[in-house]
């Protein structure tokens, strides 16, 4: 069974953290707090940090409950897509809503840290299962290089966020660090990293790098053998290199389409052939002959990065 294609809801789609996620979209494309050189999303369009209820929660809550009454084979209903989902007023009360319908799926969320220093946004995360956020440097000039911030932001206040979002929730804290080349990954900024994760203290510490096609040309991923010289280095408890993607795929297709499908998914963040193939359950024959279609019309366009060839819309 299958439904037509959702606003706010995509996938499930295959994650390397999560498995397999059912992804919720509540920010307009690319409106962000930051306006980061590797984002798969593409630059920032506005870059803001008042929240705002930017849908009607009740147009969100209709398509996911629709989904999730045809989705079996699912780890995680995930808060994040094309911008900052903290950015949303509402996320507590969409939140309060899930859990009363579904009080048996988990929730994560996947935030950058950026309003954790305001006490409303970490009191709405309490009911989350697991918090994923981010933190990509642990210096001023770091900061300001990789994620490109609003100008209200500054890293001390952000690592000051995340430490007392540690103090105040008692679910699962993932902190992401993603190392550009050339900018996050020297001994100093390591040394920097080290103290402000150590004073954060989460669940888990995620190491992670550039895997798909950047908003920037100039950011370059770091070997995975660098990767092992960092984790190395940081010599932090509960650290991991995040690995690919492994698990089930989704028992049902969850767009009517296979082009709208392909679209949605793509609107979102660029994909390979395979990713496509976890999300629609289609051979890679099948899905071959849509991408060709697609192409001709010049609706998405492929790119050639070191895990193999992504596809992206125009």
């Amino acid at each position: 069974m299958s439904f037509n294609p959702c606003r706010h809801i995509f996938g499930p789609v295959p994650s390397r953290r999560l498995g397999l996620s059912l992804g919720v979209d509540l920010i307009p494309h690319k409106v962000c707090s930051f306006d980061c050189i590797y984002c798969e999303c593409g630059r920032t369009t506005r870059c803001t940090i008042h929240r705002e209820d930017f849908f009607p929660g009740d147009e969100v809550l209709r398509e996911l409950f629709r989904a999730l009454d045809e989705v079996d084979a699912l780890d995680y209903i995930t808060f994040s897509g094309s911008g900052e989902p903290t950015l949303c007023r509402g996320l507590e009360t969409l939140v309060d809503a899930i859990k009363s319908e579904f009080p048996s799926r988990r929730i994560a969320l996947l935030t950058n840290s950026s309003l954790l220093h305001i006490p409303e946004v970490r009191a709405s995360l309490k009911k989350i299962d697991v918090v994923l956020p981010s933190l990509d440097a642990a210096t001023n000039d770091a900061f300001q290089s990789i994620n490109r911030p609003h100008p209200g932001l500054g890293v001390d206040m952000i690592i000051d966020g995340l430490a007392r979002l540690r103090r105040e929730l008692r679910n699962q804290i993932w902190l992401e660090i993603l190392f550009v080349r050339g900018m996050n990954d020297s001994p100093a900024e390591l040394r920097a990293l080290r103290r402000a994760v150590s004073k954060i203290n989460p669940d888990r510490v995620q190491l992670n790098t550039i895997d798909r096609p950047p908003a920037s040309r100039n950011a370059l991923p770091v070997s995975p053998d660098e990767m092992e010289v960092i984790r190395d280095a940081l010599d932090l408890p509960g650290t991991e290199i995040i690995a690919a993607f492994s698990g089930h795929r989704p028992s049902v297709q969850i767009l009517d389409e296979i082009p709208d499908t392909i679209l949605e998914a793509l609107k979102r963040r660029p994909l390979t052939l395979e990713d496509l193939r976890s999300i629609t359950g289609k051979s890679a024959a099948e899905l071959n002959k849509f991408l060709r279609v697609l192409e001709e019309k010049n609706a998405i366009r492929r790119e050639t990065r070191e895990r193999g060839v992504f596809y992206r819309v125009v």
